[in-house]
């Protein structure tokens, strides 16, 4: 991971671009050999550069920095649901639901809700789930992205596969 270093006090896009492209390094390695490979690191990452929030910021960088964090904070999530540990996923899943929103960036919105919708499949919380596909995909309709509805109605799809009275 690249060096942290403390807040400065101003914060522009170079910083936001530091800060996809070590998105991006650590999503590689994530791809590569697995959660466990860049976990640490993404969840420090996302610790450190959330208080770039704190910065002086133009309008211009503080939306991409929001969306620059809450992409990270996607991946800090997967990466920790990839190891076994939920809850702290679910944290950072919450967070970057908050940074998207905020952002305005509904298709990222979408995925969080879809990410966190297979966390809760995958702990037979069947309800949850479809309430998270289906924030999703209120999310996805307001982005325009084709391949987010479908993602989200193919994973409402799971509820028709309940048990009786899940």
């Amino acid at each position: 991971m690249a060096e942290l270093r403390h807040v400065p006090a101003h914060a522009g896009v170079e910083d936001v671009v530091r800060l996809e492209d070590e998105t991006e390094r650590l999503r590689g390695l994530d791809y590569r050999a697995g959660g466990g490979a860049s976990r640490d690191a993404a969840v420090a990452c996302a610790r450190h550069h959330d208080r770039f929030l704190e910065a002086d910021l133009t309008d211009a960088v503080r939306a991409r920095l929001l969306v620059a964090l809450a992409d990270l904070h996607n991946l800090a999530a997967w990466t920790c649901f990839d190891t076994g540990r939920p809850e702290v996923a679910s944290r950072h899943w919450e967070r970057a639901l908050a940074l998207a929103t905020e952002a305005g960036h509904r298709d990222l919105e979408a995925n969080v809700h879809y990410r966190v919708g297979r966390l809760r499949l995958h702990h037979c919380r069947w309800r949850e789930a479809l309430e998270r596909f289906t924030r999703g995909l209120a999310a996805a309709r307001r982005s325009g992205s084709r391949r987010a509805v479908a993602l989200l109605h193919a994973n409402q799809a799971w509820e028709v596969r309940l048990p009786p009275g899940a």
